[in-house]
C-alpha cells in the first residue's frame, strides 16, 4: 500500500471524527494524533454514504462512490478490497483511503474448534 499524504488522512479522520460509523475508529487509529473537534464544524452525517463537514474552514467530503457521484465530483474508481473511502476536499477529488482487515493467524483453528463444539456452518459477516 502506497504511503498516503498526511493532510488527506487527517481531513478524512477529522471529517469522521464526530461520526457514529464504525470506520471513524479505523480512520483515528491510523491517523495517530489527538483530534481536536473545535476544528470540525458543519458535519452532515449521510447514512449510507458517509460524511460532509468543514474542517479548518474547507469543506471535505469522505464517503463511498455514491456520495462522489451524488456530488458530482469526477474521481478514480478503486478496485482493491475492503471499504473505499474516497475523499473530496473544498469540490476536488483529493483520493481514496481503504480500509482493509488481515486474517487472524488463529482464525482457522478457531473455525476447526467451533467444528469440534458441534456448530455444522460458519459465516463471515461484512459491510461493503
Amino acid at each position: 500500500m502506497r504511503a498516503l499524504p498526511v493532510p488527506v488522512l487527517a481531513y478524512a479522520a477529522f471529517a469522521e471524527s464526530a461520526s457514529s460509523h464504525p470506520i471513524n475508529k479505523s480512520l483515528q487509529w491510523a491517523y495517530g494524533k489527538e483530534i481536536d473537534r473545535t476544528r470540525v464544524s458543519d458535519l452532515q452525517e449521510i447514512s449510507g454514504n458517509g460524511v460532509i463537514a468543514k474542517v479548518d474552514g474547507m469543506e471535505v467530503a469522505a464517503g463511498n462512490d455514491k456520495l462522489i457521484k451524488h456530488l458530482n465530483i469526477p474521481y478514480r474508481a478503486c478496485h482493491q478490497t475492503g471499504t473505499i473511502i474516497h475523499m473530496a476536499i473544498n469540490g476536488k477529488y483529493a483520493g481514496h483511503i481503504v480500509i482493509s482487515d488481515i486474517i487472524k493467524p488463529h482464525s482457522k483453528a478457531a473455525i476447526v474448534e467451533l467444528k469440534k463444539a458441534g456448530v455444522d456452518k460458519t459465516v463471515m459477516l461484512t459491510r461493503q
